[in-house]
């Protein structure tokens, strides 16, 4: 096992070295080795949100590097598209195991045959000897560039292919049929009996170790087992854990690519998904602040050594002993401070969803992006501080939200009047106290209040302008 965790490392370290971005990617995922792993590697969710690579040793001592960049590669698209989440939500609302479990084995076939094509996957592999067949969806009669809920639906439409998805071969196997007939190209039909049995939940064969059936000889080039493990099934919110999984997805890419932006090129298809993945702000905060502050551009100065101060043009009588040398230093004079100091109260109660809170960590990215000189801190407040801390480069965001509770803004309103910033950005949904009624010497001297869409401003609406949110 020692061998294998070394492979595993060192293969990343090789793929970061050689600006392949899955390796920065992966860099910043916890690895897991496992013996019991049916497959060489799949990615699993945790109770805590995180995600975990989970990899089975034997078949990584035994199986080329470039095959394990492919499936790297294949592991990290699935995160970029967000499957395990997107398979939570739909068997959130379903009661019955057994259709969850049929659900489950669609949705795993769908999301690599999508996963696939993007990426490139060879149809066939070998692993630790033995002959792996990716997912395509020509393998079952479907057409190429769907996405991966096109290709469940198809799937869950078609009355052979639950059946053997029910069967001990769990159906999905790209080589051959539940009677050992290998399959037609384009021909995902078959015939299927047999009650569900727990399996891998990857579409493909089950059974032990690399010996997936009875029938089958093939191996499957990754898990999905792992997407919907016990964890998942006793979750008693599946869709706030496909937030969670959402958030803490998003956050390990936003710092992966921070890391490679600017060395080498992402490969095709992965700009466009981190892109969409970290969308912009919603409203140009650099501009609003810009705007209110622009007197003080011109009104606030600081020390330069530098620059003469011209109030003591006498100085320059030169000192008898050294006349090199002025008798009184004329410095340092003074020049106009550009710097600002910006604060941000991200109101973390249980009311805030993660996109709006999320959405003014975006608005941080954007005024440090566009004003060099711009410093901001950060405190995040439910019904007291729980947090505070500084940002002068993007990659101090921190996306660790401490807070979900009630709702009481005095604590970080207060803490920012000691602060002193020159302006105060609020992001809320306006569920808390009445702010209007506060002194104004308690609240720092400019609030600008960014709501969500459709709160009410009743409450803050006389300490400062107020802007919502567009839907």
């Amino acid at each position: 096992m020692a061998g294998a965790d070394e492979k595993m490392k060192e293969h990343i370290a090789k793929m970061v070295l050689s600006s392949n971005y899955w390796g920065y990617l992966f860099s910043l995922v916890r690895r897991v080795p496992s013996d019991s792993l049916p497959s060489i590697m799949g990615v699993s969710p945790n109770r805590d949100g995180t995600i975990s690579l989970l990899y089975r040793p034997e078949d990584v001592e035994n199986t080329s590097s470039e095959v394990i960049t492919k499936i790297i590669e294949h592991e990290g698209t699935h995160l970029l598209n967000h499957h395990i989440p997107r398979l939570l939500r739909l068997i959130a609302t379903d009661v019955n195991d057994e259709k969850k479990f049929i659900k489950s084995r669609t949705w795993n076939i769908a999301a690599d045959c999508a996963a696939n094509l993007m990426i490139k996957m060879p149809e066939k592999v070998t692993i630790n000897g033995k002959e792996g067949v990716s997912q395509f969806p020509k393998l079952y009669g479907m057409p190429d560039d769907k996405a991966s809920e096109w290709y469940f639906e198809e799937l869950m439409k078609d009355e052979d292919m639950q059946k053997m998805l029910q069967s001990k071969c769990g159906g999905g196997c790209p080589k051959f049929d539940k009677d050992g007939n290998e399959r037609q190209q384009g021909n995902g039909q078959g015939q299927g009996d047999g009650k569900p049995e727990p399996g891998d939940g990857s579409g493909q064969s089950q059974g032990q170790g690399n010996n997936p059936c009875s029938n089958c000889k093939l191996v499957p080039v990754d898990d999905h087992g792992g997407w919907f493990n016990d964890d998942m099934k006793h979750c008693p919110d599946m869709t706030a854990m496909a937030r969670k999984l959402e958030q803490n997805i998003t956050n390990t890419v936003r710092e992966s690519v921070r890391s490679f932006r600017g060395r080498g090129t992402l490969p095709g298809g992965v700009e466009d998904l981190i892109n969409e993945m970290l969308n912009p702000p919603k409203l140009p905060y650099h501009m609003m602040v810009r705007k209110l502050v622009q007197a003080s551009k011109f009104t606030k100065f600081k020390r330069s050594s530098t620059r003469i101060n011209r109030k003591r043009t006498y100085v320059f009588t030169l000192d008898k002993s050294d006349k090199s040398v002025p008798a009184i230093s004329p410095f340092p004079g003074r020049m106009r401070d550009f710097t600002f100091n910006i604060g941000v109260l991200l109101d973390t109660s249980g009311s805030m969803s993660i996109d709006d809170i999320l959405e003014g960590l975006s608005g941080i990215k954007g005024m440090i992006e566009n004003d060099k000189h711009t410093t901001v801190t950060v405190i995040e407040n439910d019904t007291e501080v729980n947090k505070e801390y500084k940002i002068k480069k993007i990659k101090d965001i921190q996306f660790n939200i401490k807070g979900r509770g009630g709702t009481t803004l005095g604590p970080g309103l207060h803490r920012f009047q000691e602060l002193d910033p020159d302006i105060v950005l609020v992001f809320t949904d306006g569920g808390t106290e009445n702010i209007n009624e506060y002194p104004k010497k308690d609240l720092p001297k400019k609030l600008l209040w960014i709501l969500t869409a459709g709160a009410s401003a009743s409450m803050m609406d006389r300490t400062g302008p107020v802007i919502h949110l567009p839907d």
